[in-house]
């Protein structure tokens, strides 16, 4: 059936006709559906409605919260951060941006070492580097030295440079690493090498037992106070690698493994008991044989203090030279404008 269309003057079919009515219907029942909805939201109170986002808002943040739990601690921009409450980590450095102050270290954590990725870290602008018992800068640390680190959570992250991750992100397992290889606490506050850490906490590493095979072998040893005697160690014992490129310092001395073995003091092959002897450990990461990818490696051994103070001294040399170049990184607390283009500057 066709129908002839008065306004454009042509003939139509007539289900267009009966189709273009319905379709208009519908598009007034739904238009007046939303002026009514509409009406009905703007009688309703501002304050009833700001109330019930806040509400809303709060139940989100708090859905997946224990009773009783507290906030994780975030340091604020313009404060120093307390050192007890930063979270504490060690892992092998495996990337450094320098002019940034960011990085990347392997974390060990509670799972096998080999699978941990790279997770980024960055300096906190008055954060403090350590080598070797002295100040240093993250240029003067070799890739795959273990360290230890304190850290905390981003204090701004807007503007974080390195990523943002959730704050119970240390306690997820990441596959065959284990927990704790990718902390949210990623804004550095301490971070230190082995020596300086024993240093600092006061411990030595105590040696029970080497063993010497072609001028590379293995070590146990145990951190302990420095104080203490051998027998009362409960700390746990740790197996450590050793190769022919070790190096080791007495004194003024520069040896090497060869060298203790014609003095006598370690086998040329076989074990030995070491009775203990107290000496400082610089640890790194490298593969180990028979499989073993969680053995850490030694790349120092200093066997007393005279040798200690040596390499303290000349880090803190090469700190300072670098110091005296680059400046040292500050905080404008204070400008007081004086006469004639002077100023006082406080800083911290």
């Amino acid at each position: 059936m066709w129908l002839l269309d008065g306004d454009f003057g042509c003939v139509v079919p007539c289900r267009w006709f009966f189709a273009f009515r319905f379709r208009s219907r519908v598009c007034l029942f739904l238009l007046a559906t939303w002026v009514m909805l509409m009406s009905a939201a703007s009688s309703q109170p501002p304050a009833l409605k700001t109330k019930e986002r806040a509400t809303t808002r709060r139940e989100l943040s708090t859905k997946n919260q224990e009773p009783g739990r507290q906030e994780p601690f975030r340091p604020k921009p313009d404060e120093f951060a307390p050192l007890e409450r930063a979270h504490r980590y060690r892992g092998e450095l495996v990337f450094v941006d320098r002019a940034n102050r960011r990085g990347s270290l392997r974390i060990d954590g509670a799972g096998r070492f080999r699978f941990a990725g790279p997770s980024p870290f960055a300096l906190l602008p008055y954060a403090v580097v350590r080598y070797h018992g002295a100040p240093a800068d993250l240029r003067d640390i070799p890739l795959g030295t273990v360290l230890h680190v304190w850290a905390f959570l981003p204090p701004e992250p807007r503007i974080s440079s390195v990523p943002v991750l959730p704050a119970n992100n240390r306690t997820k397992k990441l596959g065959y690493a284990g927990t704790g290889t990718a902390p949210a606490e990623n804004h550095v506050l301490l971070m230190e090498d082995e020596v300086s850490y024993c240093r600092r906490t006061k411990q030595t590493w105590r040696l029970k037992e080497i063993d010497v095979s072609n001028n590379q072998g293995s070590i146990v040893a145990a951190r302990l106070p420095r104080e203490s005697s051998q027998g009362q160690s409960i700390a746990e014992d740790v197996t450590m690698t050793f190769d022919a490129a070790t190096r080791i310092w007495r004194g003024r001395e520069f040896l090497n493994v060869q060298d203790l073995i014609d003095e006598g003091i370690w086998p040329a092959s076989g074990k030995k008991i070491a009775n203990g002897q107290a000496v400082q450990l610089g640890i790194v990461w490298k593969p180990t044989p028979s499989g073993v990818f969680t053995r850490f490696h030694i790349s120092d051994i200093w066997l007393d203090e005279p040798a200690m103070l040596r390499a303290a001294r000349r880090q803190t040399e090469t700190h300072r030279t670098f110091m005296r170049s680059r400046w040292i990184p500050a905080r404008v607390d204070r400008l007081e404008y004086g006469e004639f283009g002077s100023a006082k500057v406080t800083a911290t």
